[in-house]
């Protein structure tokens, strides 16, 4: 089983997200809605070589569209993961997206067909599952 550990950071407001967007350019962002104390995942992607603001720019209007407050985290890869390939990466976020089921991903929604992975969510992942697992699907 590949394992694989994210830092999460965060909850930002999505229209922060250019100004703290974190320096790495692999990784992981959520796009959650907060209505009162209830915050739920809308929007699970991945960016590679590319900035966390650039990958998030598309879903503005759909963020605006929803009522509540727009936020942003993101899941950087942790130092004792060696290598993040392109391949990994679309496998964690197929992963997370099949588990948590967010309703702005229309991909990995009906199963996930990847790696056998275990993502370790750390730090402040908020409704993202602390330990997610293929092999329990």
């Amino acid at each position: 089983m590949d394992r694989v550990a994210l830092n999460w950071r965060g909850p930002y407001a999505f229209e922060r997200a250019r100004e703290v967007e974190p320096s790495e350019n692999r990784g992981i962002y959520a796009i959650t809605i907060k209505r009162g104390s209830t915050e739920r995942i809308v929007r699970i992607g991945r960016t590679y070589d590319q900035a966390f603001y650039q990958r998030l720019s598309g879903y503005k209007l759909a963020v605006k569209s929803m009522s509540g407050s727009a936020m942003v985290r993101f899941g950087i890869f942790a130092s004792e993961v060696s290598r993040i390939s392109r391949q990994r990466l679309s496998d964690v976020e197929c992963l997370l997206i099949y588990v948590h089921q967010p309703r702005l991903n229309d991909a990995c929604r009906d199963k996930y067909s990847g790696r056998d992975l275990e993502i370790v969510n750390r730090g402040r992942r908020g409704p993202i599952k602390a330990i997610v697992r293929s092999s329990d699907l």
